[in-house]
């Protein structure tokens, strides 16, 4: 039997088997099309936040959590953005 973790993630309560599934990120919007820059020293560093309500210049705190199942880096179960 797997049991679950509970814990409050900024406000959000999270189910989740290994706290390692956890991403949080931060960026800025940079266009008015939700085009986005993780601030990171990477080149892959692209962030859309299409469907976010943010204008040019807004930093946005990003919460990714994975799929616990499995280690893909793009299987992403919930993800939850914050104006700052």
């Amino acid at each position: 039997m797997v049991k679950f973790k509970r814990f409050t993630l900024m406000g959000i309560m999270v189910m989740d088997l290994f706290a390692h599934n956890i991403e949080v990120v931060n960026g800025t919007c940079v266009d008015e099309f939700g085009n986005g820059k993780i601030d990171t020293t990477s080149e892959y560093n692209y962030i859309s936040y299409k469907y976010v309500d943010c204008e040019p210049g807004d930093e946005i705190k990003t919460v990714f959590i994975y799929n616990p199942l499995n280690d893909e880096p793009d299987d992403i179960i919930f993800r939850q953005d914050f104006v700052k």
